[in-house]
């Protein structure tokens, strides 16, 4: 018998704080319980090849004292300035006793290991486990061609592949779907093990990490996170409401545009209805100020949004960070103290009231990525300068951040540099409300915020990082509106209480 433990697509980051080194930790600590002969990191390891992390990956994988072999992953080839020194860092034999290695971290084989490749093959029978980063689907005609000559030659008995962040199980193809508590798709993130049996045979089993599996939490600690998920009356906000006041969600949040031309006493006949039956949240979503060609747009809009959300008694408002220029922030700071006492003054009422303020992070945009000029507010720490700045002028310290969940996964190039783990762990404590959405990728690769969520672990967005940290006390317990516009918000709140088997 000979046992491997395949790592892969984990993308930790340079700071030790998050989830992610939790994870990391737990597969280490199930390999040595499960005395396996080797490990094997499949590629991406790292966020961005950056020396800290693979440093921190080597050191922890040596304290094993089970032996390992290392391939890099396209994430390793992202920093140019960290390329070579953290590839001398993770650099380990491509071989060992019934393993080989495949770097694919270009999307093609290196040109040694191509050669290797082609030598194992014409010695045949080996009945290697070959490990890979990237599936067979993205490799060019040649490199494929190559793999299933040395499948049919019996050179490789299993080829195992990441990158995907899901899982496929096929005769002689595995795909793991990784440690990334992220990214980690259809479960928990996994330790994948491979075991070559006395009769030659290869097979699969998946540990999945229990941390990262709210479904695994006591009771209380399920309805606890469950008695702050709630919705967003995006496009249909009093048959939302009355969704919620049904099955008894506890948070709601309308959109200042889609009410604002109701009638109040209406709003606030339906909103005591929705109290009655246990509502506790209640939130407003305002307009924008925007600085549009040397010009303050919006402000009118705020304040009467802000006035609304007074006479509602709302529990808090949201508001995205200013719509303006990064670079005229930067070059024009008399701009930026122009929106921020803005902001402020506009928002007043509501301080005032004691109403919480939540400063929402934007993302990149199809227009920031063609101008090459982007938005303000897309990184932790231009959102913490806001909010700073605001509880400055405001005098109060009831302003913080609105995280959208959404959009730090919608951000590239930011999100491989700021993850969702890295905002839980550099934010959490910061944060007054969420917004959680799914993202749908487009036929032409773009991707597409607010889509529905069928359950926790999703193709795009896992939710096992917002769960980890939400128990570690990274993130503070605030209320999480369901932000859907494919689809219904309501289903999609139904369908994680059916999955944390707690459904109204």
């Amino acid at each position: 018998m000979f046992t491997v433990a395949i790592l892969a697509d984990l993308h930790l980051p340079d700071a030790a704080d998050t989830v992610k080194e939790t994870v990391l930790e737990w597969a280490l600590t199930e390999a040595k319980a499960q005395k396996v002969d080797l490990i094997v990191g499949a590629g991406d390891l790292t966020g961005t090849g950056t020396e800290a992390a693979a440093m921190r990956i080597r050191l922890k994988l040596e304290k094993t004292k089970i032996p390992f072999l290392l391939t890099p992953g396209n994430a390793e080839m992202r920093d140019p300035a960290w390329k070579k020194r953290s590839s001398a860092i993770l650099a380990t034999p491509r071989q060992y006793d019934h393993v080989v290695l495949l770097d694919s971290s270009t999307r093609m084989f290196a040109a040694r290991d191509r050669e290797l490749l082609k030598e194992l093959t014409r010695q045949g029978g080996q009945n290697l486990l070959a490990v890979t980063h990237c599936p067979m689907a993205t490799l060019d005609d040649g490199d494929r061609k190559l793999l299933e000559q040395a499948a049919s030659a019996g050179t490789i008995g299993q080829l195992v592949a990441g990158h995907y962040h899901s899982d496929t199980r096929e005769v002689k193809y595995s795909l793991v779907r990784g440690l990334d508590p992220d990214k980690a798709a259809g479960g928990a993130p996994a330790l994948a093990l491979f075991t070559l049996d006395d009769s030659g045979n290869w097979s699969r089993r998946d540990i999945a990490c229990p941390a990262a599996d709210p479904r695994l939490w006591p009771e209380n600690e399920r309805r606890e996170w469950l008695n702050h998920l709630g919705i967003s009356g995006m496009a249909a906000p009093l048959d939302s409401l009355a969704l919620a006041v049904e099955a008894e969600v506890p948070a709601f949040e309308f959109r200042y545009d889609s009410i604002a031309k109701l009638d109040v006493s209406l709003l606030l006949t339906r909103l005591a209805a929705w109290r009655r039956r246990g509502g506790r949240y209640l939130s407003l979503q305002l307009p924008d100020l925007r600085w549009r060609d040397g010009i303050l747009e919006g402000d009118v809009q705020i304040a009467r949004a802000a006035g609304l959300a007074v006479e509602l008694h709302c529990d808090s408002v949201a508001i995205h960070a200013p719509r303006v220029k990064l670079s005229v922030f930067r070059r024009a700071p008399e701009v930026r103290q122009l929106m921020l006492e803005k902001m402020c003054a506009l928002l007043k009422p509501v301080t005032d009231a004691g109403i919480v303020v939540g400063v929402e992070n934007l993302h990149m945009s199809a227009r920031d990525h063609k101008s090459g000029d982007r938005g303000f507010g897309y990184t932790p720490e231009e959102c913490r300068e806001w909010i700073e700045a605001m509880r400055a002028v405001a005098g109060t310290p009831r302003i913080g951040l609105q995280l959208d969940i959404g959009h730090v996964r919608n951000n590239a190039p930011y999100s491989s540099l700021y993850t969702l783990s890295q905002w839980y762990a550099s934010m959490g404590r910061e944060v007054v409300g969420f917004h959680l959405h799914q993202i749908r990728v487009e036929e032409d690769g773009s991707y597409t915020n607010h889509a529905a969520l069928s359950g926790l672990f999703g193709k795009l967005i896992s939710l096992s990082s917002l769960f980890m940290a939400w128990r570690a006390g990274q993130l503070n317990h605030a209320p999480i509106f369901l932000e859907i516009r494919e689809g219904s918000s309501f289903e999609s709140c139904q369908a994680l209480r059916r999955e944390l088997d707690i459904c109204s």
